[in-house]
């Protein structure tokens, strides 16, 4: 999944270029918001994945003993 949204996000920025380098304006706004949202939304993804992942190398599988 990690290199399919890698080869996108490629596809996408390498569209936003040729059309605006070719003058198509509102088909690379276009293609720029679309590029946006899924950067934004493989960046949270990816985030929280990280996030469990420290929490439990952190943590160890133990909840907080009671020492009384």
């Amino acid at each position: 999944m990690k290199k399919f949204l890698l080869y996108l996000l490629a596809v996408l920025l390498i569209t936003i270029i040729v059309s605006f380098l070719l003058g198509y304006f509102t088909f690379g706004m276009i293609v720029g918001f679309i590029f946006m949202v899924v950067a934004i939304g493989a960046a949270n993804v990816y985030q929280l994945n990280n996030r469990e992942y420290i929490h439990h190398k952190i943590h160890g599988n133990n909840d907080r003993k009671k020492k009384w």
